[in-house]
């Protein structure tokens, strides 16, 4: 009997991880419902409150945002606490705002002037080195590492905070979603930047030109 109870854990554990995939980045930049930044302020065990920095959503400058919940395929990287500061892809569901992804690469941590990228949902490409310009394309290379963040262990990228904003709004202004399936899945979608335009905007921008790649790849005419 032990056996087969072992072979049944490992099929519904396989199975939990075949239906669990990633979301892009490139998909929560362009679908969330509210992009934000702020810092978590108050916590109980279903939510926590959140204040807002910049832009804020409906005129508010504190909201209330589930908790992710952690599952048999994906586990927040620390456990919450105030203080926390973060950038949420939001979408609302039932009446309440949650962050984008059941793998919670819908929350993003902030520390100091840097945001750090997850692992899963930013799969950043190292850039194809020139002869004459393979030193200077490989320190623009980002690597994936483990970042003590809060008390836990991050893994992905650290970019700058002030670029990935801008990175933000670069996306959504030359990206034109057409469909959008369940889950909030891109099923279609057109640039509005040309080719010319993208190489420039990518030039200094290796997220970008990651999400570019990504785009053109999935969704090119």
């Amino acid at each position: 009997m032990k056996p087969l109870f072992v072979i049944l854990l490992l099929f519904t554990s396989l199975s939990s991880r075949a239906e669990y995939v990633a979301v892009p980045l490139y998909q929560m930049i362009l679908t969330a419902d509210e992009i934000v930044y702020g810092e978590i302020i108050a916590l109980d065990s279903t939510s926590y409150q959140f204040k807002i920095e910049g832009e804020t959503v409906e005129d508010r400058e504190v909201i209330t945002v589930r908790r992710f919940e952690d599952w048999a395929c994906a586990s927040r990287w620390t456990k919450y606490a105030v203080g926390q500061k973060l950038l949420l892809f939001l979408v609302e569901h039932d009446g309440a705002y949650v962050t984008m992804s059941a793998g919670n690469e819908g929350e993003l941590p902030i520390l100091g002037d840097h945001i750090y990228l997850h692992r899963f949902s930013s799969p950043i490409l190292p850039r194809i080195p020139d002869s004459d310009e393979g030193d200077e394309d490989e320190e623009r290379a980002l690597s994936m590492k483990r970042y003590p963040l809060y008390g836990g262990r991050f893994l992905g990228y650290q970019v700058s905070l002030e670029q990935f904003l801008k990175t933000i709004e670069t996306l959504k202004n030359c990206v034109e979603v057409k469909t959008i399936g369940n889950y909030h899945r891109i099923t279609d979608a057109s640039f509005t930047c040309s080719n010319e335009e993208l190489q420039v905007l990518c030039e200094d921008d290796l997220v970008l030109e990651t999400m570019v790649i990504e785009l053109k790849e999935r969704y090119a005419d």
